[in-house]
């Protein structure tokens, strides 16, 4: 596409730290400097996934100038380069004061549509896309008033994705998909007051869809049992959590059961409700970090096979007013999350108010990297703990060995391969760029030349494509 925007981290903040119980590859994360881009466009929520189907993770974000009324929103869409830079956005027009997103398949067609909640004008709307990049028309879906946050799974187990919206009113409202990309309401269920964000997922091990929202006044949670035919149990609160705004839900400690971390926008920092699987929250822990806490997610970030949060933070009181942070909290399986203050790993954002997180991989390496929308532009972070080598990974010379090593004008990558597995082995400077791609190698090696490669030191990555399972050797060209 023309007019790429090409994001490339110019330098690598690495940051790392130990304690005696920590293990070398929970010991480090490394994210890019945010690349910011689209300044002047104010995201307020985000999405990922490959809109064109090209094989790239692409965005799409809604916006409005929060302190502008005459601004009713806009819906955009840009794609991504695999490298972790993207197209001039699209936009698209929807209902008035665009305020969350999400993307799914709304009409059984193999292709990412988009949905929109609409804050002003007290409804949702639909955007179907084409599997090219290309949306239809936005048709719209009355829903309460001030519509928020939205989430979308099969409620009614009929094979048709099905949406829940949370709004100003306190309301929960569920709409059943009809598989075409058409909506109906089919229930609405009363919460605690001023709900922000609402997700989905399992919290009683039955195998059916349940929805949570965090309620901003009420300083609790809302937990509501689906049923599997699109009705939900009268909501049990949880709490007390000051000022909840975002929520995520993952298995922190590796016992089966789906906890939750939330964001506190009051307050100074996460808590952690550990599940019991039966539609109960045992044990809470509070994340310390100093300031209030808007948007989160969770992810392995550092490749330890165990659950890390990423929070998107407001400036300290008597800081510059835009002095936002990305920090990042490494899980150590039991469902705690290292929290000193000198631990916890900090990344500048853009400019604006940080109120969505989304992480998505960005530039095909494997690792999950970080889009957070800062309503006035959005902040791009790449994960590059593979590419720097700070987790050691790799460079056992029976499993990867490139050699010569130092190499002059060319070498070859070497690999076990006995179950004749697909791979594709990239090459990063040190500033974690991308400077050269092999795909779908069924063999045991490749041979590289230096072409147009600059002398000093690289990190040659082997991904293995059925597992996922990455190797990491230094490389050195003289």
């Amino acid at each position: 596409m023309k007019n790429i925007k090409i994001i490339t981290a110019l330098a690598l903040l690495a940051v790392a730290f130990t304690s005696p119980e920590q293990t070398k590859a929970q010991a480090a994360v490394c994210f890019s400097n945010a690349a910011n881009i689209y300044d002047g466009t104010f995201p307020l929520g985000a999405v990922s996934k490959d809109f064109n189907k090209d094989g790239k993770m692409d965005i799409a974000f809604v916006s409005h100038d929060v302190f502008n009324f005459a601004d009713s929103g806009k819906v955009f869409v840009a794609f991504g380069n695999g490298l972790g830079g993207f197209s001039t956005p699209l936009n698209y027009s929807a209902g008035v004061k665009t305020y969350d997103i999400l993307s799914d398949d709304f009409n059984n067609d193999g292709k990412y549509d988009l949905a929109i909640t609409n804050f002003a004008s007290n409804d949702i709307s639909i955007l179907l896309g084409d599997g090219l990049g290309v949306f239809a028309p936005a048709v719209n879906y009355g829903t309460g008033h001030h519509a928020l946050s939205l989430s979308s799974s099969d409620f009614n187990s009929d094979g048709n994705v099905d949406l829940a919206i949370v709004d100003g009113d306190s309301m929960v409202t569920v709409l059943s998909g009809n598989g075409g990309g058409s909506f109906a309401v089919i229930g609405n269920y009363r919460i605690g007051n001023s709900p922000q964000k609402i997700i989905s997922d399992d919290f009683n091990n039955d195998g059916k869809a349940d929805l949570l929202a965090t309620n901003h006044l009420s300083d609790n949670v809302s937990l509501l049992l689906g049923d599997g035919t699109g009705a939900f149990s009268s909501p049990v609160n949880f709490g007390p959590v000051y000022s909840p705004w975002q929520v995520t839900s993952g298995d922190f400690n590796t016992d089966g059961n789906k906890d939750i971390a939330i964001a506190s926008y009051g307050g100074v920092g996460v808590d952690v409700f550990l599940g019991t699987g039966t539609g109960n929250f045992g044990s809470v822990a509070s994340t310390y970090l100093g300031t209030s806490s808007l948007s989160i997610t969770s992810a392995d970030f550092n490749g330890d096979n165990k659950l890390d949060l990423a929070v998107a933070r407001v400036g300290a009181q008597g800081t510059p007013r835009y002095a936002d942070t990305l920090s990042v909290l490494l899980g150590d399986g039991t469902g705690a999350f290292f929290h000193y203050p000198q631990d916890v790993p900090r990344f500048s954002l853009g400019v604006g108010i940080p109120s969505d997180i989304v992480k998505a991989d960005f530039n095909g390496d494997g690792s999950e990297d970080l889009l957070v929308a800062n309503n006035y532009d959005l902040s791009v972070l790449l994960n590059c703990y593979a590419a720097t080598g700070i987790n050691d990974f790799a460079s056992n010379n029976e499993v990867l060995s490139v050699s010569p090593n130092p190499l002059y004008e060319e070498t070859v990558i070497s690999f076990s391969n006995p179950e004749n597995m697909i791979h594709s082995i990239t090459i990063r400077d040190v500033t974690g760029r991308t400077v050269r791609r092999v795909d779908n190698i069924s063999g045991t090696s490749v041979k590289l030349d230096r072409a147009e490669l600059l002398s000093g030191i690289y990190f040659c990555e082997l991904l293995n494509k059925t597992n996922r399972k990455r190797l990491v050797s230094k490389m050195v060209i003289e």
